[in-house]
């Protein structure tokens, strides 16, 4: 079937206010107080299963230690096992959808969770990470809702500079609500390049590897900076971290990804929690807009030595403006 998918433009979820005596109040409440005053017992979710396991903790809330709110299932061997086969199955499944199938999912998500699930989610977060109404709302319902559906807005159509660092920053902000601040970032940005179009999602998902790769498990503050700026003939965009580092190896197998007759080489997976556009794919979207190879670069000292991903857009004569 021939068909011209389009994704409509993205509009921010509107904040409830939560006003005594209004409906939103009433069934947040309703939602919040079912929830304190039921004890669960919560399942590991595995291929979209439920499994149940002897070994569990305890489930309690940051004010309130005393209160039990049940308790949650441990994995051990075999569960991890079953979930790496699953995520496996899952990953070949994912990468079969075309990209306006993989839009779609997404933008379902982002409708769940600002409809039917707003005060669900909304009500464990004040009980769970010890939120008011307002930050609940903001963190829990609106950022993410708004996160996946501007993360859609360009997938498959031209972004620009602006909008690609506006996605990073709502990104960074989901990790710092997930991990309590943790995600330490830093960008140094020339405002007068930020109308520049280039191709969507090019930022995040390197962005994305920094955290992942770079940062998350080492022993030591973990810092990710991302600059641009203005060079001869071109814009640079530099994304580093301080981080674990790569090997060269690794480099060089990111880097030899190809494009054969107009199409993208099957990526090799590099990243893991990841959104499924990784490196390779960057580098090759990038390749095919510009026209050029010289465009991303990867460099690495080492061991804990951080990685440095430089973006070469070409000079503003030849950009798509």
């Amino acid at each position: 079937m021939n068909a011209l998918n389009t994704v409509n433009p993205p509009k921010n979820e509107p904040i409830y206010k939560y006003l005594k005596g209004s409906k939103e109040r009433e069934r947040l409440y309703q939602e919040y107080d079912k929830m304190w005053n039921t004890e669960h017992k919560i399942p590991l979710i595995i291929g979209g299963k439920e499994i149940f396991t002897e070994t569990t903790q305890r489930i309690v809330c940051p004010h309130d230690h005393k209160h039990n709110l049940g308790t949650y299932c441990m994995a051990g061997e075999k569960e991890i096992n079953m979930a790496i086969e699953a995520a496996m199955q899952a990953k070949q499944k994912w990468e079969s959808l075309d990209w306006f199938e993989r839009v779609s999912v997404f933008l379902k998500a982002a409708e769940l969770i600002s409809t039917k699930y707003r005060y669900i989610l909304n009500a464990s977060t004040m009980i769970g990470q010890s939120k008011n109404i307002f930050q609940a709302e903001i963190d829990a319902t609106c950022e993410l809702a708004d996160f996946f559906r501007f993360n859609m807005k360009s997938f498959n159509q031209d972004s620009t500079l602006r909008d690609e660092i506006k996605l990073v920053d709502s990104y960074i902000y989901i990790l710092n609500v997930r991990f309590s601040g943790k995600i330490k970032f830093f960008k140094k940005v020339d405002e007068s390049i930020l109308d520049v179009k280039v191709p969507s999602m090019i930022l995040q998902p390197v962005v994305e590897n920094s955290v992942n790769y770079g940062i998350r498990d080492i022993e030591y503050e973990g810092k990710i900076c991302l600059e641009v700026d203005r060079v001869p003939n071109a814009i640079r965009i530099t994304i580093y971290d301080n981080g674990a580092g790569m090997e060269q190896a690794t480099i060089d197998r990111i880097l030899s990804q190809g494009i054969k007759n107009g199409n993208m080489d099957r990526e090799v997976s590099l990243t893991k929690d990841s959104n499924g556009i990784g490196l390779g794919n960057v580098i090759n979207r990038l390749k095919l807009y510009y026209e050029t190879d010289d465009i991303f670069h990867i460099h690495s000292d080492g061991h804990n030595k951080g990685t440095t991903v430089t973006m070469l857009i070409p000079k503003e004569d030849d950009l798509h403006v």
